[in-house]
């Protein structure tokens, strides 16, 4: 069964803000706990500002021209390199470290944790990419929320070692959705999306109207016969037939002549809907194992559909 998405948000650092008027390390022209080369805990280098740089400075370190918790060649914690600016950069940095250029949280070759290559860190590479190319990526995960029905919505692309986007709260009951048997508890089936739902209780006993769409010429608008649902005696009635008001489902084109849905036809693959792939000329939907098959879509009892199904009890 599928794990509805959860939001995290991780608060990397709580400062409480502090009056510094001396340093408490030396150095050229060192700020606030400031400092020169070599400097040690809070340490950093020439130029270094609030919480410096310097080469070779220790927690907190950094290189010439740190800004805050600043940069320097070979930083220790928070640490980075030279032009590093918040949470900085600096070749060879350690956590929270990075290399020349580094941004927030970030960059730089041989960067630590939060870190990252050359010319800074920022956002997740995985961000903003779409269904299909975010589960392309190995090092990414797609996100999707089934709120109050098995048809998903997509929130958006992460690293797999970030914290998932966040589904809201809503105040109705969650069907139990399904790609496989497996995933339906009991003795309920795993229904694909846009099964009927079945029958159960007392049958319907309206008499019919037809046998054929023949039967249905006399109406104003092209009908055809139908089956009427759950009825005691299998009798058929004359209902409005495909159009602008009753369309048909995807990978189907309307007959206007018959009224009925009749499978598209195509030439290649792209002809068809994302769920489907040509088949000598028609649209039939792609056989699958997994999800990425289905480009956006899902495997669902190893056919690809838009969403999930549902796992449904027998009727009585």
């Amino acid at each position: 069964m599928r794990v509805l998405a959860l939001l995290g948000v991780v608060a990397l650092l709580g400062c409480g803000r502090a009056a510094l008027t001396e340093s408490s390390d030396g150095g050229t022209g060192g700020g606030n706990v400031g400092g020169g080369a070599g400097g040690g805990n809070f340490g950093g280098g020439a130029g270094g500002g609030n919480f410096g740089g310097g080469a070779g400075g220790g927690n907190f370190g950094g290189g010439a021209g740190g800004g805050n918790f600043g940069g320097g060649a070979g930083g220790g914690n928070f640490g980075g390199g030279a032009g590093g600016g918040n949470l900085g950069g600096g070749a060879g940095g350690g956590n929270f470290g990075g290399g020349a250029g580094g941004g927030n949280f970030g960059g730089g070759a041989g960067g630590g944790n939060f870190g990252g290559g050359a010319g800074g860190g920022g956002a997740s590479t995985c961000a903003g990419l779409t269904v299909e190319a975010c589960r392309a990526r190995p090092d990414c995960a797609a996100d999707f929320c089934f709120i109050c029905s098995c048809t998903p919505r997509y929130e958006g692309c992460r690293g797999v070692n970030e914290l998932p986007h966040a589904c809201p709260d809503v105040e109705c009951l969650q069907p139990e959705c399904c790609d496989s048997q497996g995933d339906c508890t009991a003795a309920a089936m795993c229904a694909v999306p846009g099964t009927p739902p079945g029958c159960g209780g007392a049958c319907n006993p309206l008499p019919g109207g037809c046998l054929s769409d023949s039967d249905c010429i006399a109406f104003p608008t092209v009908s055809i016969c139908e089956p009427i649902a759950c009825s005691c005696y299998a009798q058929r009635e004359c209902v409005p037939g495909c159009g602008p008001s009753s369309p048909c489902e995807q990978g189907t084109t309307c007959n206007a002549t018959t009224g009925r849905c009749q499978v598209q036809s195509c030439v290649t693959s792209s002809d068809c809907p994302g769920p489907f792939t040509c088949s000598a000329g028609a649209c039939l939907r792609k056989p699958c194992v997994v999800d990425s098959q289905c480009g956006d879509g899902f495997c669902v009892m190893f056919q690809c559909y838009e969403g999930l199904g549902v796992c449904r009890f027998p009727m009585p």
